[in-house]
C-alpha cells in the first residue's frame, strides 16, 4: 500500500517519531480516484516487555510502481471499458509508465548506549574493518531457523520469550567454553572489539546491553566491502546522467511556461549582452550563502579591462536564522564603512548593484521578491517581500547616499562577467555553497512573458535556480544519506538537487599523502587517533561523494546545451567548489562529455564546451549596470 505518512506511537498513542512521503500525490486508478488521497498513514508501536520502545529511526522506502495502479484515474485508459481495448498486463508494466511512491518504512533500532559496567577501553576506529550495526529487522524479513543465534536478530513472541529466559537464567557451562547462549554472545562482542579472552572470561553481560539485547545485530563487515556498497550507491553512470538530463530539459521548459515547475526559471530583465567596451565606476553589494562582500568596480577604457577593490565579511551564523531587521542593519553597516574608504563623490546618489544569491521573482531589474530561503538560511519576515525595499529602508536609516539600481543574483552576474571578457560565453554557473545556472533565452521561448509585449527574437538572461530540481524525487539517485541530510535541513523537502551537489553539504578533501590534517583534526575534535587505513577509507568516501556531485552538476549544463542547441561555448563559473576542489572541474567536464558525446576540438585539443573561471560576480553586476546605461543611450 502506498503511504503518505508513517508514525511511531508510544503506549499512550502519542506520536514519538514520523516520516512523510516526498513523492508525488497518491491516487488509486482502479478505485477511479481523481482526487489525491490526503490521509494514507501507518502507525507503528514497537513493544518489548509490554513497554513501547520510543523513537526508533524511520526512513522512507520508495518503489517504482506502475501508473496503471497508482496514477490519477483516466477513463480513456480504463481496461474495463471494452471499447478501449486496453490490456491490463500492459497497464501494470513499469515500462509503460511508473511513479516513485513511498510503499513502506525502514525501521532502525536506537544506537548503542554506554554500558554501566567497567570494561577495558577500546578504540572503535582502530577496529574499523568490523562494523557494529544497531538495527532490528522488520518481521517476516528473516525467518528463524534456530532457537537463537547471536549474529541474527529473530522475530516472533515465542522466540523472544525463549531467548529472554535464556538471558535471564543462563545455563553456564563448567568449562567456560562459551557453549551457552549468553557466553557465546559475549565472545562475539569481545572478538569484535579486540578485548581478548581474559576479559571475555568474566562472562557477564553489560547491564544496559542486557536490557537492550533485542536491538543488536553484530556484523563483521570489513571496510573494503562497505566501500564497495558505497561505490554502488554513489556512482552515477552515463545512462543515468542522460536520463537525469532529459528530465532536466523537461523541467527547464516547464519553468518557462505559464504554470511553472520546481525550477522557477526566473526572468532577470537583463536583456543586453556585454560587448567588452562597457566603462564606468560602480558600487556592488553581494549577499551570498557564506559571505557579505562590498566592491568598487571600475570598468576601464581598455577592452574587457577592470579594476576591483573588495572587502569581504564572514556572515555570522546567527544572522542566517535571526530577525530580518538585524540582517539588513548588518548589511547597511558594512556599506557605510566601505563608503568611508571608497573613492566616491560625497553627497551624490551613487548607483548600487545588489547581488542577492537566493531565488527571487523580478518584475523590474531593480526589485527582487524573495521566493524562499536556501543555503541554510531561514530569516523571518523576508519570503514574499522585496529584498531591495528592505535594503533601501536600512540604507535610509543610516542616511547613505545610495540608490539601489540593479538587483541580480550571483549566477547571472557570473555569466555577465565571463561574457564581458569572452564573447563565446553562453552559460553561467555557480558551484560553491549553493549551485545554480543561468543562460540567455529567446523571449519567444518564455511563454510566461507573452503578455509583456517583448520582441520574439529578443534575449533575456534566465536565472534557473536549479537547486530545486527534482524536489519530487523522480530522477535523482537518492541514498539514505541524502534523505538524512534532507531531514536535518531547515527546509525539508526543498532544494533536492542542491543538497546532493552543493559545497554546503560536502566535506573537505585532505589531499596530503600522510593525512596529517585529517589525523590532527580527528585527535583534536573526536579524541581518537585513526589508522592510515581508516584515513584512506575516509578519503575514498569523500572522493566518491564529490565525484557524484560533479557528475550530477553536469546534467544542468548539458540540459541547457541541448535545449539551446549549443555545440560549442564557454561556461563561466564562480564558486569555491569549482575553484578550490582538486578534482571537481575534471569530473564535471568528463561527465558533460559523456552526456553530449563530444570529441575534443581538433584545432585546439580543448573541450567543445569549456568551463572557465569567471572574473567574479562583482564585475558582472557592474557590467549589468553599465549595459543599462548603454541601453538608455541607444534609445
Amino acid at each position: 500500500m502506498a503511504v503518505q505518512d508513517a508514525k511511531q506511537v508510544d503506549e499512550k498513542k502519542n506520536i514519538v517519531n514520523s516520516v512523510s512521503s516526498l513523492g508525488p500525490p497518491i491516487y488509486a486508478r482502479p478505485m477511479h480516484l481523481k482526487k489525491a488521497m490526503t490521509k494514507s498513514e501507518m502507525k507503528i508501536e514497537i513493544v518489548q516487555d509490554g513497554v513501547a520502545r520510543a523513537k526508533w529511526g524511520m526512513t522512507q522506502e520508495y518503489k517504482q510502481v506502475p501508473t496503471g495502479l497508482w496514477a490519477k484515474y483516466d477513463e480513456s485508459q480504463d481496461p474495463t471499458k471494452s471499447s478501449q481495448g486496453n490490456n491490463i498486463d500492459d497497464l501494470l508494466d513499469n515500462n509503460s509508465g511508473s511513479l516513485k511512491l513511498m510503499m513502506g518504512v525502514l525501521i532502525q533500532g536506537p544506537p548503542a548506549k554506554m554500558s554501566e559496567d567497567t570494561l577495558k577501553a577500546f578504540n572503535i576506529l582502530a577496529q574499523g574493518e568490523r562494523v557494529l550495526k544497531a538495527e532490528k529487522l522488520f518481521p517476516e524479513m528473516e525467518s528463524p531457523v534456530e532457537d537463537w543465534n547471536p549474529s541474527k536478530p529473530k522475530d516472533g513472541p515465542e522466540q523472544w520469550n525463549d531467548v529472554h529466559n535464556k538471558w535471564s537464567s543462563p545455563e553456564w557451562n563448567s568449562d567456560g567454553d562459551g557453549g551457552d547462549v549468553q557466553q557465546t554472545f559475549i565472545d562475539s562482542w569481545f572478538e569484535t572489539f579486540g578485548w581478548g579472552k581474559a576479559m571475555s572470561g568474566l562472562g557477564k553481560l553489560p547491564k544496559l546491553l542486557g536490557e537492550r539485547f533485542g536491538d543488536f545485530h553484530v556484523s563483521m563487515a570489513n571496510l573494503q566491502t562497505y566501500l564497495q556498497d558505497l561505490e554502488r550507491d554513489f556512482t552515477a553512470d552515463t545512462a543515468k546522467l542522460k536520463h537525469i538530463t532529459n528530465h532536466f530539459i523537461d523541467e527547464l521548459d516547464k519553468g518557462l511556461s505559464v504554470n511553472g515547475g520546481s525550477i522557477p526559471m526566473n526572468p532577470t530583465w537583463v536583456m543586453q549582452q556585454p560587448t567588452g567596451n562597457e566603462t564606468g565606476k560602480y558600487l556592488v553589494l553581494d549577499l551570498g550563502g557564506t559571505n557579505l562582500r562590498v566592491f568598487s568596480v571600475e570598468l576601464s577604457e581598455e577592452k574587457s579591462g577592470f579594476k576591483v577593490n573588495q572587502v569581504t565579511h564572514k556572515l555570522p551564523k546567527e544572522l542566517r536564522t535571526g530577525p530580518a531587521e538585524r540582517l539588513w542593519d548588518f548589511v547597511a553597516g558594512h556599506l557605510e564603512a566601505f563608503l568611508k574608504t571608497a573613492d566616491f563623490e560625497a553627497g551624490t546618489n551613487t548607483d548600487l548593484s545588489f547581488i542577492f544569491s537566493f531565488p527571487t521573482t523580478q518584475r523590474t531589474i531593480d526589485e527582487g521578491i524573495l521566493q524562499r530561503w536556501t543555503k541554510g538560511f531561514d530569516v523571518a519576515d523576508c519570503e514574499g517581500r522585496d529584498v531591495a525595499a528592505s535594503l533601501r529602508h536600512a540604507i535610509a536609516k543610516r542616511k547613505l547616499p545610495l540608490k539601489v539600481r540593479v538587483v541580480t543574483n550571483d549566477t547571472t552576474a557570473t555569466m555577465m562577467a565571463s561574457a564581458y571578457i569572452n564573447s563565446e560565453t553562453a552559460i553561467g554557473c555557480v558551484f560553491g555553497t549553493g549551485c545554480n545556472g543561468a543562460y540567455f533565452e529567446r523571449c519567444q521561448s518564455i511563454p510566461k512573458l507573452d503578455m509583456e509585449g517583448l520582441q520574439a527574437e529578443a534575449l533575456m538572461a534566465i536565472n534557473c535556480e536549479w537547486g530545486a530540481f527534482d524536489n519530487e524525487h523522480v530522477a535523482l539517485p537518492l541514498t539514505s544519506f541524502d534523505i538524512a541530510i534532507d531531514d536535518a535541513s531547515p527546509r525539508k523537502g526543498q532544494q533536492a538537487f542542491e543538497k546532493m551537489v552543493a559545497g554546503l553539504y560536502l566535506g573537505e578533501l585532505d589531499t596530503s599523502k600522510d593525512f596529517k590534517i585529517s589525523h590532527d583534526l580527528s585527535v583534536a575534535k573526536l579524541g581518537v587517533s585513526p589508522t592510515l587505513k581508516e584515513l584512506e577509507f575516509m578519503r575514498k568516501v569523500a572522493t566518491l561523494i564529490t565525484t557524484r556531485a560533479a557528475r550530477l552538476s553536469s546534467t544542468g549544463v548539458a540540459a541547457i546545451c541541448l535545449k539551446r542547441n549549443l555545440r560549442t561555448c564557454h561556461v563561466g563559473v564562480e564558486g569555491s567548489l569549482f575553484e578550490k576542489h582538486p578534482h571537481f572541474k575534471r569530473e564535471l567536464s568528463e561527465a558533460l562529455g559523456e552526456i553530449l558525446g563530444w570529441q575534443k576540438l581538433s584545432s585546439t585539443g580543448k573541450d567543445s564546451v569549456e568551463f572557465m573561471l569567471s572574473p567574479g560576480s562583482g564585475v558582472g553586476a557592474a557590467v549589468i549596470a553599465s549595459t543599462l546605461t548603454r541601453s538608455k543611450h541607444e534609445i
